[in-house]
């Protein structure tokens, strides 16, 4: 083997490495604390809380309804990511699905 493939090989398996530890990175973050929050609101005042809760001008100075808005942002975000990774993998499958067979039929043995 040459050094290509140790290279190959160690880059492939590094990057396995690195997703694993932003995966135990992410997990980490506790999505209840509102003390970040609270610090941009003391800081930035009405206007920052406006553009995170859009026109809804209902408590504004409490972080718990910034924090409510921005998970249910995230929850719409999360299920249209799922529903267009459905639709990909779908479209993705069907078109491996048809290339197989049309390789399979003209690649002479």
């Amino acid at each position: 083997m040459s050094i290509a493939h140790y290279f190959i090989l160690g880059a492939s398996l590094f990057s396995i490495f690195w997703g694993i530890v932003n995966i135990c990175l992410i997990k980490q973050i506790d999505m209840d604390d509102t003390t970040a929050i609270a610090k941009v609101l003391e800081d930035e005042g009405d206007e920052e809380a406006v553009a995170l809760l859009g026109e809804a001008k209902e408590n504004l100075d409490t972080p718990t309804a910034v924090l409510k808005q921005m998970k249910f942002i995230g929850v719409k975000i999360t299920e249209g990511a799922n529903s267009f990774l459905a639709q990909e993998y779908l479209y993705l499958g069907i078109f491996a699905a048809v290339f197989a067979i049309l390789l399979g039929f003209t690649v002479d043995l």
